[in-house]
């Protein structure tokens, strides 16, 4: 529903750009009052068909508040019937609440150790604000703070994959080798050793070493979350694999058309400028479906003209006049994607699409 409103808005401001960059007779070019006035006719009825939608009685009846209590009591049973939460709940405390103080001093302290690129957190320093980008330096020092007081070694358990909390292994990183810098930082101020697993690791040795069994259910959205954070980590990466595909489908349709032979380009840029994951699903066969969602920033501007001979006398080229189409602005597309997972845990694409989801261009 909220989706359909944000169509709604956005069909009126570009309803509204339109009557104003071509309604106006004294501005050139201009379309005519008659045609004006049936095109926001018809759009308009456009808009009231999607508000119906949106307020459909047969809708608005479905009763949520059921569909939610629902689904909370179907967890519920799963819970009871899963010795996680138990054992979870005698044996695993939560740390002391840090002061405003005491989050200060760290995020200055952090604030050196981004700019030097030492672990962990400096990779959320572009993507946060405030006490949010030193969350992960917080949850270091009471990891720390924790060992010191307990006179233990730790295990951390993580699915955070990016390099800022572990070590490399050519190309990827590896989510059972924690930073060397932070191996030594817990060693000097704890005086134990640390272990870093990925919640599935973890659980899996845990149960091996406990002799615990977990639910399928339990297992299962374990498993997806690993997935979802083993797809953010590699995000960047999966879309630098097809940003030729991306760029094609763009240029498909807003650069020089296939029939023009003679054109001249000012500007043709193509910039990503956000990538997001936006659902992740498991389908069968530990197959999983991923939308993605690509914002793209581009300028694009050209000449066309059609080449109509020579001068006999002055051999001179002659053609038709120039026209010039430019596009400036941003275009959204959806990208899906199914993947699987090897044996080595990382991830492997069996298909990928691209689809334009939506554009905010100006063509000038």
């Amino acid at each position: 529903m909220d989706d359909l409103n944000v169509i709604q808005k956005n069909v009126k401001g570009y309803l509204q750009t339109f009557i104003e960059r071509l309604g106006k007779e004294d501005k050139h070019p201009y379309l005519s009052s008659d045609f004006i006035y049936k095109f926001e006719e018809e759009v308009n009825r456009y808009l009231e068909s999607l508000e119906s939608i949106t307020t459909n009685s047969a809708i608005k009846s479905l009763d949520l508040s059921a569909e939610v209590d629902k689904q909370v009591q179907t967890i519920r049973e799963q819970v009871t019937l899963d010795s996680l939460k138990s054992i979870i709940d005698q044996s695993f405390i939560a740390g002391r609440e840090y002061s405003f103080s005491d989050l200060f001093n760290i995020a200055k302290e952090g604030k050196i150790r981004y700019d030097l690129t030492i672990p962990p957190g400096y990779k959320d320093k572009e993507e946060k604000n405030g006490f949010q980008v030193y969350a992960d330096l917080f949850v270091w020092y009471q990891i720390i703070e924790y060992a010191k007081e307990k006179k233990a070694p730790c295990i951390f358990v993580s699915d955070d994959i990016k390099e800022d909390w572990n070590e490399k292994e050519g190309k990827k990183t590896n989510s059972k080798l924690i930073r060397h810098e932070l191996q030594l930082e817990f060693n000097e101020k704890a005086k134990f050793s640390i272990l870093k697993r990925t919640l599935v690791d973890f659980i899996y040795e845990f149960g091996e070493y406990f002799k615990v069994k977990f639910g399928e259910g339990t297992l299962d959205e374990i498993k997806l979350n690993h997935i979802s954070e083993l797809l953010e980590g590699e995000k960047e990466q999966f879309i630098e694999e097809v940003e030729s595909e991306i760029l094609e489908n763009i240029e498909n349709e807003y650069t020089v058309p296939y029939y023009e032979f003679n054109y001249e380009y000012y500007d043709n840029t193509k910039d990503i400028i956000s990538i997001k994951i936006i659902d992740v699903s498991q389908n069968i066969d530990q197959e999983y479906s991923v939308v993605y969602e690509i914002t793209i920033d581009i300028g694009i501007d050209y000449d066309t003209w059609e080449y109509w001979g020579r001068d006999d006398d002055t051999k001179e080229e002659i053609h038709s006049p120039h026209e010039n189409t430019s596009y400036y602005g941003e275009i959204l597309l959806t990208v899906y994607r199914t993947v699987t997972v090897d044996e080595n845990d990382e991830l492997v694409t069996t298909e990928s699409n691209i689809f334009t989801k939506s554009n905010n261009l100006e063509k000038l």
